[in-house]
């Protein structure tokens, strides 16, 4: 198999191919670690497209290391369609290293179903069994695809429900501190949930920091 060096700033990171819901955070911050420490890691997957099949999170922590500096080992598969490439994404992820979670496996078997995938492949793709699989299709319902930002420095951000309009777009510095600490509800439903709190009286006026914090609001409400 042929294994080269990639610039990851040539790698594309295509989510429709991502066997995952998102990527993990502190798994990429494992990595870079390691990386900047010397370690080695195995080379990633890609296809004839330079898309990534396996080591979205290598490639991530590899550039995060390096900036644009960045390069990593990858092995050159070739793919003739989508469902051939979707089937080694979910192979590769199976296999080895972080394990796919249950709700990455609805994703995959959702994704699979899309793509015309047979469940008892998916399912073997998965080392799951097709009753498992079968049962997931049945009793889960829909699953959305991951919905993610990008960063300052071209990071992936997996969006919070409350930022999904800013999918695909870059995220200033303030943008991302301030995603990080939202909940995870969508606007609407965080909006209600202090309209609910002054309505019935829950407020708790007697915080000597609330008043400033609602003086505020008002102020950023009038300017809007």
């Amino acid at each position: 198999m042929l294994t080269k060096q990639f610039a990851t700033k040539d790698l594309n990171l295509d989510f429709t191919l991502y066997p995952r819901g998102s990527i993990d955070q502190q798994r990429v911050s494992n990595y870079r670690q390691a990386m900047e420490a010397g370690s080695e890691f195995p080379p990633i997957i890609v296809d004839q497209n330079n898309r990534v099949i396996d080591g979205f999170h290598r490639v991530t922590a590899c550039m995060r290391a390096f900036g644009d500096a960045a390069s990593i080992a990858a092995e050159v598969h070739s793919y003739p369609t989508e469902t051939d490439a979707f089937e080694a994404a979910m192979l590769a992820n199976s296999s080895h290293g972080m394990t796919l979670s249950h709700l990455d496996q609805v994703h995959c078997l959702y994704v699979a179903q899309d793509l015309g995938i047979d469940p008892a492949r998916a399912a073997s793709a998965l080392h799951i069994t097709v009753e498992k699989a079968s049962n997931i299709i049945k009793h889960v319902g829909f699953v959305s695809k991951p919905l993610t930002g990008l960063g300052p420095d071209g990071n992936i951000i997996p969006l919070k429900p409350s930022a999904r309009h800013l999918q695909g777009k870059k995220l200033s510095p303030e943008q991302v501190e301030a995603h990080a600490k939202m909940a995870g509800g969508t606007q609407i439903y965080l909006v209600n949930q202090l309209i609910g709190l002054i309505e019935t009286g829950i407020l708790d006026m007697s915080q000597e920091r609330l008043i400033p914090r609602l003086e505020k609001l008002r102020g950023l409400l009038n300017d809007l």
